[in-house]
């Protein structure tokens, strides 16, 4: 029988980083809840997080991104009501989880995480579509989810399967 060790830290001010461990032969799962406009956030993916790909530390790893941050929903209507970073926020929270919806292959879903919180550091959030071209992703998945009104739902099917998940 398999035991878990479960690891958590504050990260990203106020969203939890959960590591739970697993016995020889299964991949360790790390689920990071994050808000995408956070400078904190995007701080800790860019330079922390983004270190798993460089020393192939993700071959061993199920990363899991919950890009939710700190919004409040109406689950009746499957809206989001607010985001601490305003419409901005909510949109490029929305963007990612499609983008984790769509993309299944890790590297790829997180090179366009990655280069998006890269551009939020740098105040250019606006400039995100560029991410695609300079990437070769293609965009049109991405945001013909975003665009549907399954954005939110994808929101909350990612954020509730990670929660039920850990």
């Amino acid at each position: 029988m398999a035991s878990a060790l479960f690891f958590t830290c504050l990260t990203c001010s106020m969203f939890l980083l959960t590591i739970p461990c697993y016995v020889a032969n299964q991949k360790i799962t790390l689920s990071l809840y994050y808000d995408s406009l956070s400078t904190s956030c995007a701080t800790f993916i860019v330079k922390n997080l983004a270190k798993i790909f460089d020393d192939d530390v993700i071959t061993i790893l199920n990363l899991r991104l919950v890009p939710w941050g700190d919004a409040y929903a109406n689950k009746s209507n499957n809206s989001i009501v607010f985001c601490q970073h305003r419409p901005d926020g909510c949109k490029l929270n929305s963007l990612e989880a499609c983008a984790i919806d769509v993309m299944h292959d890790v590297n790829k879903h997180f090179a366009l995480i990655y280069c998006i919180e890269f551009l939020a550091i740098e105040g250019r959030h606006k400039d995100w579509e560029t991410c695609f071209s300079s990437l070769g992703l293609p965009k049109k998945p991405t945001l013909d989810c975003y665009n549907s009104s399954n954005a939110t739902k994808v929101s909350y099917l990612i954020l509730s399967t990670r929660i039920h998940d850990d």
